[in-house]
């Protein structure tokens, strides 16, 4: 205790303190606590980097991916009454047109209100459009197995798009 209030002391004072046989300035102790700081701030940031796991990592959306805007977007059954589906409009802002929309929900996210876990698709919906011409806006529907379940809601949709920029 006394050797960790001296050092804190002298930090400010610039005097010397010998620890272990060695002189050690407080301008060293400075440089050594800058430095140490600073490689725990690199750690900190590249621990908050790290995914949990694969599913946790969104994947990077390319130009093409981000010219188009979900302008609108609602959840509703089907008309059978046992799934969701998501109707919406997409808005491409590029002066490019785009090709190969695809637009994913993850209605259900890793696990179903009952505790089950969803396996493959199962929770989604999508949908594909083949093409929307430069500045835009075209309806779609987004389908599949994503199940009604009436003891529960589902969390907030967001869509996941991709899409690529058509050859001229």
């Amino acid at each position: 205790m006394i050797l960790k209030s001296r050092i804190i002391n002298a930090i400010g004072a610039d005097q010397e303190i010998p620890v272990m046989n060695i002189t050690v300035s407080s301008k060293h102790i400075a440089y050594l606590c800058a430095i140490l700081a600073v490689g725990l701030g690199l750690v900190a940031s590249q621990e908050a980097l790290k995914p949990t796991n694969a599913a946790a990592q969104t994947p990077a959306r390319n130009d093409a991916s981000k010219a188009a805007h979900i302008v609108n977007d609602q959840l509703m059954e089907t008309p059978d009454g046992f799934h969701y589906r998501v109707i919406g409009k997409v808005y491409n802002s590029s002066d490019k047109a785009l090709v190969n929309i695809s637009i994913v929900y993850n209605i259900w996210k890793k696990n179903y209100p009952n505790g089950s876990l969803v396996k493959g698709t199962d929770g989604q919906v999508s949908a594909h459009i083949k093409y929307l011409p430069p500045k835009q806006m075209v309806d779609f529907v987004a389908t599949g197995n994503a199940p009604l379940i009436s003891s529960s809601k589902p969390e907030p949709i967001q869509a996941e798009i991709m899409a690529e920029f058509a050859e001229e």
